[in-house]
């Protein structure tokens, strides 16, 4: 039997070579849609990459000066790249290591103490003995928590006191700085000096105001006043022509203030803060004071000391969560609570003292055992101020993923960077790039060096670390904050 080509093929061969046409389409799509999403992600990828690098690239900042690493928190794929792994001063975004490891080794709810207790026996509301303020290097004991411990003890029926009031600092070592510190240290808050027990930051604000008519003396006072400086006040009020200025002078017998400058009258007034040369003096004469404002007489006035052993406590103080200090911390670049909270870890770790070295060994510890490549790190301090810290661009950006993805810390190390366009340092950059809200991230700046490292927002909500560092750049402050503003608005605007 033939088979009939003309009436039984048709019949067959159609349906067949149809099925076999659906199945190629059915295999063929999904490879060619598949090769067309990568093709397309490629070039989302490089047209990101070469909007990065366009943004970095200005007159006053060198390229081969000039690292940067930007990775996706969803995949840990790093996205752009520019001398990532070259060691480089970081200036403060260094401080999101000491954020990073105290959250890790403390806790974000761990809390300094401040310990107040007493010698001899305590009859009557008098104390017959020595009252001891034992600090532990709570960073933010300002004058309204020292009232609070003051006002604590008298409603606590203590009204006298016939011994001292002795300030222990011993939980500390003796340095106020940094071992690598510029030792001729300038008198600005932001180089305040370190003690256990601190008051104000370790500063005076000296409030200037205009006097009441023209050629009269500026009105000048100090918060807190420790009432061992004297004002000098040269200071006038009359039509501005010199800005008002204010520094300190110490010497054996009188230490002062000089005031200097014009102020307009009517004018809001001014502030200007200084660091004490001597913290503990700082302490001892406030708490004096507050005491005598708080009811409670100490006959013997106060000295430097420690603690007895035996000493009975009376009350312990404790500060707001480690979580907020943090916030103030990176929102501000606070370098005092920095190292504040690097020899409070160290002496938590390891036990008292606290000391720079204990705390730098710590966190390279931390950094190595993060899986932080480690490779051009050196660290001589917690905040950054030294010049001879070095930090890779990949390194931070690493650590930033690391702790993004970590539920127990990751939001709090969030939380406490400065947000774009709304508070701390970051309060008034960003105008222009519709980053506002989008951005969370640390500034650094020395002379010759920017920086900039956090979190950014991409296009389709997707979140991206990135850290930028410029080193031996002839940037004006305003034309570095321009360049990394302009690199990180990328990331909102082309991050695949």
């Amino acid at each position: 039997m033939s088979f009939d080509t003309h009436t039984t093929l048709p019949r067959i061969t159609t349906p067949l070579m149809a099925l076999v046409a659906l199945f190629a389409l059915a295999w063929a799509s999904p490879l060619q849609a598949a090769d067309q999403s990568r093709l397309a992600g490629q070039a989302r990828l490089a047209s990101f990459q070469k909007a990065v690098g366009s943004a970095l690239k200005h007159g006053c900042a060198r390229t081969e000066n000039t690292s940067a690493s930007i990775v996706s928190m969803d995949t840990g794929q790093i996205l752009y790249e520019l001398n990532a792994d070259t060691p480089r001063t970081p200036a403060s975004i260094q401080k999101l290591v000491i954020s990073s490891a105290a959250l890790h080794h403390l806790g974000p709810a761990f809390r300094f103490r401040t310990r107040i207790s007493h010698s001899g026996a305590r009859t009557n509301g008098v104390v017959d003995g020595n009252i001891y303020i034992k600090g532990m290097g709570d960073p933010k004991l300002t004058p309204e928590q020292v009232w609070i411990i003051t006002d604590t003890i008298h409603r606590m029926g203590v009204t006298r006191v016939t011994g001292k009031l002795v300030v222990d600092q011993s939980y500390f070592d003796g340095a106020k700085a940094a071992p690598t510190w510029d030792q001729q240290r300038s008198q600005r808050a932001y180089d305040a000096g370190l003690s256990a027990l601190s008051v104000n930051y370790n500063t005076v604000a000296v409030r200037v105001f205009p006097g009441s008519a023209i050629s009269q003396p500026l009105a000048v006072s100090l918060f807190p006043d420790p009432g061992y400086y004297k004002i000098i006040n040269r200071g006038t009020t009359g039509k501005p022509r010199r800005r008002v200025a204010a520094s300190r002078v110490n010497n054996h017998t009188v230490d002062t203030i000089h005031v200097s400058g014009r102020m307009a009258p009517g004018d809001k007034g001014k502030t200007v803060y200084i660091n004490v040369e001597d913290p503990v003096r700082l302490a001892g004469q406030v708490f004096l004071e507050y005491f005598a404002k708080a009811g409670v007489t100490i006959n013997g006035g106060w000295e430097e000391g420690v603690e007895p052993e035996d000493a009975s406590l009376l009350y312990e103080h404790k500060s707001e969560p480690l979580a907020l200090i943090v916030r103030g911390l990176n929102k501000y670049s606070n370098n005092f609570t920095a190292e504040q909270i690097a020899k409070t870890m160290a002496a938590q770790l390891e036990g008292p003292p606290g000391t720079h070295k204990t705390a730098l060994r710590i966190l390279m510890v931390f950094l190595e055992e993060s899986g932080i490549p480690m490779d051009g790190i050196h660290l001589t301090d917690a905040s950054g101020l030294s010049r001879q810290n070095t930090l890779t661009a990949n390194a931070i950006t690493r650590l930033l993923f690391k702790m993004g993805n970590r539920f127990d810390i990751g939001p709090d190390l969030v939380a406490a960077l400065g947000i774009m366009g709304v508070d701390g340092s970051l309060k008034t950059r960003g105008n222009g790039y519709h980053i506002l809200y989008a951005v969370r991230a640390k500034t650094g700046s020395l002379h010759g060096v920017a920086s900039l490292a956090g979190y950014g927002a991409g296009p389709d909500g997707s979140l991206h670390a990135f850290t930028f560092i410029f080193n031996d750049s002839r940037c004006s402050f305003e034309q570095a904050a321009g360049v990394l503003d302009h690199a990180v608005a990328t990331i909102r605007q082309a991050a695949p």
